[in-house]
C-alpha cells in the first residue's frame, strides 16, 4: 500500500470511531428521550388529578359559601325575631303592672296609650 492508500484507510477508521460514539450518543439520547416521555405522561396524569381536586374543592368552597350565606341571613331573621319578641314581652309587662304610674304614660308606645299595636308583630 501507498501512503495515499494508507492515509485514505486511516481516515475511514477514524471516521468508522466518530460514527460509533454518534451512535452510542444517539441511542443514549433516545433513552433519555423516552424516559423524559414517561416522565411527562406520569406528571400529566398527576396534574390531572390535580385540576379534578382542585374543581371539587372550588365546587365545595361554592357550597359551603352559599350555605354561609343562608345561615348569615337565618341569623338576621332570627334577630330581628328575637327583638320583636323582646319588644311584645317588654309591652306585656307593662300591660300586666298596669303602665307608668309616675308619668300616667304606657310605656312602650309612641302616643303613650296601649293598644293593639299589630304592626310589630309581622310574620317575616
Amino acid at each position: 500500500m501507498n501512503e495515499q492508500d494508507r492515509g485514505c484507510v486511516a481516515k475511514a477508521e477514524l471516521a468508522e470511531e466518530r460514527f460509533k460514539v454518534l451512535k452510542a450518543n444517539a441511542d443514549s439520547y433516545k433513552l433519555q428521550i423516552q424516559a423524559l416521555e414517561k416522565k411527562n405522561n406520569n406528571y400529566s396524569v398527576t396534574v390531572a388529578k390535580y385540576e379534578q381536586s382542585i374543581s371539587h374543592m372550588k365546587d365545595e368552597c361554592v357550597a359551603a359559601n352559599a350555605k354561609l350565606s343562608r345561615a348569615e341571613v337565618g341569623l338576621e331573621h332570627l334577630r330581628r325575631e328575637y327583638q320583636l319578641l323582646k319588644e311584645s314581652e317588654a309591652r306585656l309587662v307593662v300591660r300586666e303592672r298596669g303602665g307608668d304610674k309616675a308619668t300616667g304614660q304606657w310605656a312602650g308606645y309612641a302616643d303613650g296609650q296601649p293598644g293593639d299595636d299589630q304592626s310589630q308583630l309581622r310574620a317575616d
